[in-house]
């Protein structure tokens, strides 16, 4: 009796395997029919010069530094810190470490974020606001180009943000004349998988084109990958961006010294690797 209950449950479980697997196969199908509907308006052609925008300029070879924790929260920016630059940070959190290591080579940190009472760890020459920035001023939100106006224009700027997706908004709300006030722009920038935004983001990245390079790009590994227009891109890329007349550094980036300073910003996670884009 006992054998053939075992066998019973052999069968049940071979079923339920068997099942499972024909509805996997089933979703790897119909994905990618998913993924081109969704980007039915966006052509392959489209999708590719978007991609280059985030890609390394290959004839810059900058020294670059890690700031920050070893996986999220750090980031990679030209070692061209001067003690009169200031830095514009937009959205802390509960992790400052990047603004902690930077605030001893800069004059001061000007730092927003209204989802937070105050700056973790937050280092004596840094000012922080409990206030959100957006495209639009309202409420507790206030915009980049007020904050830009409040800085005098001696100061080389740097920019830091992280603010989930609202980045594109507030960089397509600035003119090209108060963004080149920022010697580098760094940060987080989501959603490259979002067929709403798209637009948007394209024409940010087009007007950065003009003005800055891309120095870095990390694809981060708590976001997702999306197969579309049977192109692998990712939802969340950390971007450095230098301003074009700043390039008077000393050059010695190359692969190996990219790949140690990208380490993977979830450590329990494959990580797909840098300027793969």
């Amino acid at each position: 009796m006992l054998y053939f209950m075992k066998l019973n449950f052999k069968r049940i479980l071979a079923y339920k395997v068997i099942k499972l697997l024909r509805i996997s196969e089933l979703i790897r199908r119909l994905y990618p029919v998913a993924m081109d509907i969704k980007f039915e308006s966006i052509s392959q052609a489209q999708l590719v010069e978007t991609m280059k925008l985030v890609s390394v300029n290959k004839d810059e070879s900058l020294r670059l530094i890690r700031l920050g924790s070893l996986h999220d929260g750090g980031y990679l920016v030209v070692d061209d810190l001067s003690p009169r630059d200031v830095m514009v940070s937009l959205g802390i959190g509960d992790n400052a470490d990047f603004e902690y290591n930077i605030s001893t080579k800069i004059e001061r940190i000007i730092a927003f974020d209204h989802t937070v009472d105050s700056m973790p760890n937050r280092p004596s020459n840094s000012q922080f606001n409990k206030l959100g920035v957006k495209g639009k001023s309202v409420g507790e939100f206030i915009t980049l180009t007020s904050i830009i106006d409040n800085i005098p224009v001696k100061n080389d700027l740097l920019l830091k943000i992280d603010i989930e997706g609202s980045e594109w908004e507030v960089l397509d709300s600035v003119s090209e004349t108060e963004l080149i006030r920022f010697r580098q722009i760094v940060g987080e920038f989501h959603g490259f998988n979002d067929s709403v935004n798209f637009e948007t983001i394209s024409r940010v990245l087009s007007k950065m084109a003009r003005n800055f390079y891309v120095v870095n790009s990390h694809a981060n590994n708590w976001g997702n990958y999306d197969i579309i227009q049977r192109i692998a891109v990712p939802d969340v890329i950390e971007i450095t961006f230098l301003r074009k007349d700043a390039k008077a550094v000393i050059r010695n980036k190359d692969n190996i010294q990219l790949q140690m300073l990208n380490s993977r910003n979830n450590p329990s996670n494959l990580d797909l690797g840098f300027n793969l884009i």
